[in-house]
């Protein structure tokens, strides 16, 4: 299926983790491929942050500044570090909602959480559909891949996607969508 080598693209592009097993015909897709990288470089940037900090606080009262412009541009560059290294962690938290190993066959969704198993059959699924969670700070938005079943009225994530660009992100998104609901067939879902 050619569809699907385009799907696995997309995903690798995105740094996440897919499998398609023929022998078996199932899709797996899995955590995301850089989660621990984006962790390690937060705490990094945090920590040179906090060492820059202190650095920059001994220097103005060693030095005795009294301009107030000065001191801000001293403590501007430290604390945009350890404000971009949080939000590297944060990134990697959420993450970590759809960081569990996913394997979709054209009958069923089985998705193994680290204390329980879901399986959705393809009966039960209501609806597979995107959704947009508010852009952070750093101008980033995350989209995800989510179906509601018979089992619960919660929203299932998927998957989820971050990107700059709203646009190519809904673009990618409607494609994931249009790809997993003509791989299990999925009729009259939304």
């Amino acid at each position: 299926m050619k569809s699907l080598e385009t799907l696995r693209l997309k995903l690798k592009r995105h740094k996440i983790h897919f499998f398609y097993n023929e022998s078996l015909n199932q899709i797996e897709i899995g955590k995301s491929l850089n989660s621990n990288q984006k962790k390690i470089i937060g705490i990094a940037l945090i920590i040179i942050g906090l060492l820059l900090f202190i650095l920059a606080i001994g220097l103005l009262v060693d030095i005795g500044v009294k301009s107030k412009l000065l001191i801000k541009i001293f403590m501007l560059f430290p604390i945009g570090l350890i404000y971009f290294g949080g939000t590297e962690i944060n990134k990697t938290s959420k993450l970590k909602k759809s960081n569990k190993k996913k394997i979709i066959s054209p009958s069923a969704i089985h998705i193994e959480e680290e204390a329980k198993v879901i399986q959705i059959q393809k009966e039960q699924i209501l609806t597979l559909d995107y959704l947009f969670e508010k852009a952070d700070d750093m101008g980033e938005t995350a989209g995800s891949i989510y179906v509601t079943s018979t089992l619960s009225d919660n929203k299932i994530i998927l998957l989820t996607i971050y990107g700059t660009q709203r646009e190519y992100l809904k673009t990618d998104l409607i494609f994931i969508k249009s790809v997993l609901s003509e791989y299990m067939q999925l009729q009259n879902i939304s």
